[in-house]
């Protein structure tokens, strides 16, 4: 939908004051600071004018965005200077969520490599694409429950991994019977008990895909796959 005039020209001083001063955000942030501003406008009409500003406005200033878990039901794009952590970005409080916690300064995250700048293509380009996943605030990728339970990989039961840094990617398979623990495997995994397998950082690296800021993950009845996404 077209949105009016003024609350575009809103949207834009909003993103051009946070990106002057370097701020870590993501678009529904922007919106609420519309809403805060009087806006009565549901930031899914707001959000396709607000990721195309932040990318017109914050592209020349060297940002760039990382997705990630940012508290809420769904991951969403942080968008950040090239030379700030997106694994510092603490959101905005959202009621009914849990909060994450509080940023330390003192403890180490991970670094990003291959950033990206930030160049307006289409209105795709403004919500997560399909088999495109972030991280956490640890840098961990989260390997959904669905994909596990079609390897047949539940809660309590292990998985091996086996990293390919030459095709910059890994696999994860369910262990079968009489196999040994992490046989044949770079790494393995037990299943926790909310069915999901968190990739550290440290196996990322080993598959040459550690530090990025979207992965693609896939995957059929017999294997899951991670590796870069492209946009």
């Amino acid at each position: 939908m077209a949105l009016d005039r003024g609350i575009q020209s809103k949207i834009n001083e909003v993103v051009s004051a946070w990106t002057d001063e370097g701020r870590m955000f993501t678009a529904f942030e922007v919106s609420l600071n519309l809403k805060e501003q009087g806006v009565r406008e549901r930031h899914r009409n707001l959000r396709d004018h607000v990721h195309q500003a932040i990318f017109t406005l914050g592209g020349p200033k060297d940002y760039s965005r990382t997705l990630m878990d940012v508290g809420a039901p769904e991951q969403a794009w942080v968008y950040h200077p090239q030379t700030s952590s997106p694994y510092r970005y603490r959101p905005l409080d959202r009621t009914g969520h849990s909060a994450l916690p509080p940023d330390d300064p003192n403890v180490a995250v991970p670094a990003l490599r291959r950033q990206r700048g930030l160049v307006w293509g289409s209105a795709a380009q403004a919500g997560v694409p399909p088999g495109a996943y972030g991280t956490d605030q640890r840098g961990r990728v989260c390997i959904p429950v669905t994909l596990l339970h079609a390897i047949g990989a539940g809660a309590g039961e292990r998985v091996r991994v086996q990293c390919a840094a030459g095709q910059e990617q890994l696999t994860i398979e369910a262990e079968g019977e009489g196999d040994g623990e992490g046989a044949s495997a770079d790494t393995s995994y037990t299943v926790e008990p909310d069915g999901n397998v968190r990739l550290t950082q440290a196996t990322l690296e080993k598959a040459g895909i550690g530090g990025l800021q979207c992965y693609r993950i896939a995957g059929d009845s017999s294997r899951i796959t991670v590796r870069a996404f492209e946009e």
